[in-house]
């Protein structure tokens, strides 16, 4: 009776101690899965920040190829400047001669 006794108390203190441990056990599970979470949700956030990063270079080479292009119209946007230039000087008598042209063949008719 005395060994059952004994028996009994030695498998209430292991339970009181795999209790314990189920509970330290359930702790630790318990920051391993908000770990985790932790986890997956900055590696979610990484990825985001990688495609945007990848658009914003994207972006940054197209802008950079607009520049270029744009740079090479500057010199054919000058000649053009130019040339409008002369020719807005010009028109006030190229208007003079057309008007005279005008005057002058106005009487000639077909015939």
């Amino acid at each position: 009776m005395e060994k059952l006794k004994e028996a009994q108390e030695e498998a209430a203190k292991k339970k009181q101690f795999l209790d314990a441990k189920r509970a330290e056990l359930k702790v630790v599970q318990d920051k391993l899965a908000a770990l985790t979470a932790s986890f997956k949700k900055t590696q979610q956030e990484l990825a985001d920040l990688r495609d945007k990063k990848e658009m914003c270079e994207t972006h940054l080479d197209r802008a950079g190829k607009l520049l270029a292009g744009l740079r090479s119209q500057s010199t054919t946007w000058n000649e053009n400047l130019d040339v409008l230039g002369v020719d807005k000087k010009n028109l006030t008598g190229n208007m003079i001669l057309c008007g005279g042209m005008i005057a002058y063949l106005g009487p000639f008719t077909k015939e």
